[in-house]
Parts: C-alpha cells; structure tokens; sequence
C-alpha cells in the first residue's frame, strides 16, 4: 500500500491557514519517512495560488519522486464552514489545481441535501477529465454519523458509504476514507490517515 502525508501535519494548530513548515521542508519530511505521495492542501498551494507558484510546487514534488494523492483546493472546505461546499458550485477551478498537480481525487464538503445536486453536477464535470471528488467525513457535516449509513437512512446517507468505498478501491494512496463493514452489518467510514 501506497501512503501519503497530508500537508495538514505542516499547518498552524490553531489556523489551518496559515504553514508551519516550507514545501522544501514538506518533501524531505515525507522522503525521509517512506511516504509516496502528499495530500496537498490549500496552506501550501490553493486555488487563490497563481499558477506559476503551483507549477514550481507541483515541479518539485514530481522532481523529488512523490506524487499529489489528493487536494484540498481552499480554506473553506477544511474549515468545514458554510462556504465549503461553494466548491462544488465553482469546481473548475479545483479542477485545474488537480491537473496541475497529477491528482485524480478533490476533497469537497457537503452540508446540506440541497449540497447534493451541486455534488453530482461538480462529479459529472470531474468525470469528464478523470478526477473523483470525495466528500470529507466530518462533523456537522451531511453524512456526519455512522447512523446516517444505516438501511433505514435516507438514500444520500447510505450512497454516501457507498461511494467511499468506490473511491477507496479506485486509489492506490490510503488517503481516502474507506469503508468497512462490522459484525453488526453496519458500514463504517473510517477518517483520512
């Protein structure tokens, strides 16, 4: 198995926003510990980042024998706040940081049902040029609990298992949630690594 480091070990504690560490220092981190790849966020490159300064980071990551597993292409969606999902009304934009950077999986944020068909027109749009969305599990988020997976939960919530699991099984990277079943014959979707 694949491992990849997120950027998130190279943030502020208190302020997602804000780098503690360089994407030079990010690099030698994840080489020196075996990872293969880095789960980018908006800290060290975002969609606010010009292009040239993404290319450069995307170039040394490439440079250094690591791949980009996932991104995070804004604030917003780490913030888990109510403009999170505002991603999967302007996706271009995450779309092309992905590109530039050689990854097929976004992480997005979903809050409410009405996230929902935002969510398909954004993964139909991704699916046109290869790339997954994965919605993040979180608190206070749509499919916040375990029981939202349940057979007795509203369709959004068990689909939302479901398509862990199938994003899971198409990555080579453990960056992803996946999806487990218990004895209990629930699912579970374990957190990012």
């Amino acid at each position: 198995m694949k491992m990849s480091l997120s950027v998130r070990v190279a943030e502020a504690f208190h302020n997602k926003e804000e780098s503690a560490k360089t994407i030079d220092e990010l690099i030698a981190l994840a080489r020196s510990c075996g990872y293969d790849a880095l789960c980018m966020r908006a800290s060290q490159a975002g969609v606010h980042s010009p292009a040239d300064r993404v290319n450069e980071i995307a170039a040394k990551i490439r440079s250094a024998g690591l791949a980009v597993s996932m991104i995070t292409g804004d604030f917003e969606v780490p913030g888990n706040n109510e403009q999170g999902p505002m991603c999967l009304r302007g996706i271009t934009p995450h779309l092309d940081l992905a590109e530039r950077f050689g990854a097929d999986l976004i992480r997005v944020c979903m809050k409410k049902e009405d996230d929902i068909v935002w969510a398909q027109r954004a993964s139909d749009e991704a699916r046109e040029r290869g790339i997954r969305l994965a919605h993040q599990s979180h608190c206070a988020s749509l499919f916040e609990t375990v029981d939202g997976t349940e057979p007795e939960s509203p369709a959004p919530c068990r689909a939302h298992a479901e398509v862990a699991a199938a994003a899971c099984a198409g990555s080579a990277y453990r960056a992803c949630p996946a999806a487990v079943q218990s004895g209990s014959g629930r699912v579970h979707v374990l957190p990012w690594l």
